[in-house]
């Protein structure tokens, strides 16, 4: 945490002027920027899901794969299987490494999946004034009916 802390204490000059930048862009912009956020977020979610899930199973695998082996009795090398929990970006820590490819095709494959059952569209914001009409054209419609 004292990372975090000294690295937002040397940059907190650039921080504020982001914030400057960023905060008007996305007060005019938000009817785009705020679905694409969502959506990347999303994306997002359902990839650190898929990587605790590959991380565990690969753990699980490579256990399983050691306490099965009768190499591992005789005392030969044993399976060293893992993957990067926090360092997903380092595609060295992954052994065997086809295992960082397989989440790249998950990660394109999820995007695909995302963008057919939820595509992206920005939603037109009705008037007050337009819902306001509908309210009381419905009102005077139920009274009539009674």
């Amino acid at each position: 945490m004292d990372i975090v802390i000294t690295h937002l204490q040397d940059n907190a000059i650039l921080y504020f002027f982001g914030v400057l930048v960023a905060v008007p862009v996305l007060f005019f912009f938000h009817r785009w920027l705020v679905p694409i956020l969502q959506w990347a977020i999303e994306i997002a979610i359902y990839m650190v899901g898929v990587h605790v899930a590959t991380h565990f199973t690969t753990a699980l695998v490579a256990w399983f794969r050691r306490e099965s082996s009768s190499e591992y009795l005789a005392g030969l090398e044993s399976v060293q299987w893992g993957t990067p929990l926090l360092k997903f970006w380092d595609i060295e820590a992954y052994d065997p490494v086809g295992i960082f490819y397989f989440e790249l095709a998950v990660l394109v494959g999820l995007t695909i999946l995302v963008l057919k059952i939820r595509p992206f569209k920005v939603q037109k914001s009705q008037s007050r004034a337009h819902t306001r009409s509908q309210r009381r054209s419905a009102a005077r419609g139920s009274r009539a009916r009674r």
